[in-house]
């Protein structure tokens, strides 16, 4: 009977042992994954701000590139402008002054 005894309390001491120690893999298994997790995460992070960096970066120089192109398209039409009202103003002068002196144009 003795002998039964031990042998379960032996049997029992060697389950505790065996579940202790698969515990203790189970919980370096779970830090080794988080671990390895948070290493992905801050490499998939440090990718994201790249790619929006470049995004923004390409957004800002095509709008850049837009505002100088439309600047340079009011210089245009303003300067067109400028010289089609000198064009009519000088005609306009030339008009009155033929006018004045009697000598229509």
């Amino acid at each position: 009977m003795r002998e039964v005894v031990e042998r379960v309390l032996s049997a029992e001491d060697e389950a505790k042992s065996r579940i202790d120690s698969a515990r203790q893999r189970a919980q370096a298994i779970r830090t080794e994954a988080d671990e390895a997790a948070s290493a992905l995460i801050g490499k998939a992070r440090e990718k994201a701000v790249a790619d929006s960096r470049l995004m923004l970066d390409k957004a800002r120089n095509a709008s850049e590139e837009s505002l100088l192109k439309a600047r340079a398209e009011g210089d245009s039409a303003g300067a067109s402008f400028v010289e089609s009202a000198q064009r009519a103003s000088s005609e306009l002068v030339e008009r009155i002054v033929g006018m004045i002196s009697g000598q229509p144009s």
